[in-house]
């Protein structure tokens, strides 16, 4: 098993979303996956979702060298929208949204 895997390049912008500090060991050839920051997006590939290494024997991993991580960049389409909403960026807080009652729906054809 390995204790833990290996940490990202801190200038990578990446979490590990499948472990924590705080679960057991990982099994061998099992996998962790690693994804970008709260609104960032791979750099390479923008459709991309997460990175895998995988629990070597050995506590050895199959990974990245450690400056060699994909990086994530601030996503331009989430703060385009934000922008168009009038929020100004993705780090500001949206306003709240009232529902309609029910029979006030408008009918478009698109």
């Amino acid at each position: 098993m390995c204790l833990a895997p290996p940490l990202a390049d801190s200038a990578a912008n990446l979490e590990a979303t499948t472990w924590n500090q705080h679960q057991q060991p990982v099994p061998f050839y099992d996998y962790v996956s690693f994804s970008c920051l709260r609104g960032m997006k791979f750099e390479e590939d923008f459709d991309q979702i997460s990175v895998e290494v995988q629990c070597q024997p050995g506590n050895m991993w199959n990974s990245p060298a450690t400056n060699e991580w994909p990086k994530c960049v601030p996503s331009k389409n989430i703060n385009n929208v934000a922008k168009l909403l009038g929020h100004g960026s993705f780090s500001q807080p949206s306003t709240a949204m009232t529902p309609l009652p029910p029979g006030k729906l408008e009918k478009r054809q698109w």
